[in-house]
C-alpha cells in the first residue's frame, strides 16, 4: 500500500484537545511524527484563538502547492 505522506495542523483550546487529537489520530494510523504542527491557545480565550487561526491555516492550504503559514 502507497503511503502518502500528509501534513496535520492540529488547533487546539487546550491540552487536553490536543490529547484526543493525537490519539484519535493514532488509533486510525496516522505517524505522528514530524510531519505534526500542534497550536495550543497559550492562555486566554481558547475558543477565540482557534477562530482566529483557522481562516489562515486553510489559506495557506488551499492557495499553495507547499503548505507554508506566517503568523504575525
Amino acid at each position: 500500500m502507497n503511503r502518502r505522506r500528509v501534513q496535520i495542523v492540529i488547533l487546539c483550546e487546550d491540552k487536553q484537545q490536543e490529547v484526543f487529537a493525537r490519539h484519535f489520530l493514532k488509533k486510525r494510523g496516522f505517524i505522528l511524527d514530524r510531519n505534526l504542527r500542534i497550536e495550543i491557545c497559550p492562555k486566554g480565550a481558547g475558543e477565540q484563538f482557534v477562530r482566529k487561526r483557522y481562516p489562515a491555516e486553510v489559506k495557506a492550504y488551499s492557495t499553495s502547492g507547499s503548505y507554508e503559514v506566517h503568523h504575525p
